[in-house]
């Protein structure tokens, strides 16, 4: 890094340590360690909600992850942005207004995937246009019915995984 790029990291992470941990002990009416205690409770309870989100919407056995195709020395995939963007993502619990509001909108990813700069709240009303769409291209279109089926699936994808023997490839 260069030493404007190594003041700017520097001092980000000082400018974040300083908001999430100096100014709540200072003003607040939390202990130093109570307040690291409530920064570590919050960072974990937000990764895993975040982690687990994302996971379900692209690591689960219906997703299709594809293969590069290599044609006159250019790697390649053989589907369409759009159809690319289907396949490999899946929605869960679109009928849930709890996961609508809880997960931003995220629980529709395929429609996040399609159109990122709609905002969310349209989600839900291009959905069955999507979905018909999908199927006049004979394009799976995948949801699942609630979070913990979604979950399911990612659990036994993983398990799934576990078993498969993969073999580095160093051809490039």
């Amino acid at each position: 890094m260069t030493s404007l790029e190594s003041c700017i990291f520097w001092g980000g992470k000082l400018f974040y340590a300083l908001c999430m941990l100096v100014l709540p002990h200072c003003f607040g009416c939390h202990s130093g360690f109570q307040v690291a205690i409530l920064y570590l409770i919050s960072q974990m309870v937000a990764g895993w909600t975040l982690a687990f989100m994302f996971q379900v919407a692209h690591v689960v056995e219906k997703a299709d992850f594809p293969v590069l195709e290599k044609k006159d020395g250019i790697s390649k995939v053989s589907e369409g942005w759009a159809e690319l963007q289907v396949r490999t993502t899946n929605n869960f619990s679109t009928d849930s207004l709890f996961w609508l509001h809880v997960s931003g909108s995220l629980n529709f990813q395929i429609e996040h995937h399609l159109f990122p700069g709609l905002c969310h709240l349209y989600y839900p009303n291009i959905q069955p246009i999507v979905k018909e769409t999908c199927k006049e291209f004979n394009v799976p279109y995948n949801s699942f019915p609630t979070f913990w089926s979604a979950l399911r699936s990612h659990f036994g994808y993983l398990k799934i995984i576990g078993r498969t023997e993969f073999k580095l490839r160093l051809d490039g």
